[in-house]
């Protein structure tokens, strides 16, 4: 089998394996260099293995931290278990978090401040996490309009929706730093399609950006683009 064949697999949690999480945090404790990347995906995380990871990774020189496809007995244990490492670790760079449900706008938004506010953080990565009574566009929008040099901006299947809005076609226009920027499987319609090449024409730093699988109609798109660009 594949790596890809264990995607959607979570490890789950069983009493036996404490000693070796034990042991793997007393490892990160005494690890005095620079982490690269620290990942933890497919795994359901427990209080216990939550306390160990948290006082083995405060203020570690981490530059990049992903949770990807994990379980918590609840949103709260994600929640406060990602902010405890971001607002802990000042050399964070690049935040990533898929597959790992927020549920609430409040919670979105605390993970929103904590990312804006962060002194490193240039890379926000928020696949698949963003649902419930999540207004996903704001959040794409709390982010823009931070004035944060964001390089990375990913919002990947989350439903997000512009209602019309020009707040990101503006932002794209104003040519921020922004280098890619990740949209794809969300509700992006034709007028987003056309307001966004449009912006595009004034924007010299952006190199990649992706909205397949949205809600546009790429007949009516090219028939449209003809004339209005």
């Amino acid at each position: 089998m594949g790596t890809d064949d264990f995607e959607g697999i979570v490890m789950q949690h069983d009493d036996i394996l404490l000693p070796h999480w034990n042991e793997f945090a007393t490892a990160l404790q005494l690890y005095q260099n620079e982490i690269n990347e620290f990942s933890i995906r497919n795994v359901k995380l427990t209080d216990p293995i939550i306390r160990l990871l948290t006082e083995s990774l405060k203020h570690k020189p981490i530059y990049e931290f992903f949770l990807n496809n994990n379980e918590f007995d609840d949103t709260e244990q994600l929640v406060k278990f990602a902010l405890e490492i971001i607002q802990s670790n000042r050399q964070i760079k690049d935040f990533w978090c898929s597959g790992n449900q927020l549920e609430s706008m409040d919670n979105a938004n605390r993970w929103v401040e904590a990312i804006i506010s962060h002194p490193s953080i240039n890379k926000v990565r928020l696949e698949n996490c963003l649902r419930g009574d999540i207004n996903v566009y704001q959040i794409l929008c709390s982010l823009i309009a931070s004035n944060k040099a964001f390089s990375t901006i990913d919002l990947d299947n989350n439903g997000l929706q512009t209602g019309d809005s020009t707040d990101l076609p503006d932002y794209i226009a104003n040519n921020p730093p922004l280098k890619i920027l990740y949209l794809q499987k969300n509700k992006l319609n034709d007028n987003d399609a056309i307001l966004i090449a449009k912006a595009l024409k004034d924007n010299t730093n952006l190199l990649e950006i992706y909205i397949k699988e949205n809600e546009i109609t790429q007949k009516r798109f090219y028939r449209t683009s003809q004339s209005d660009l």
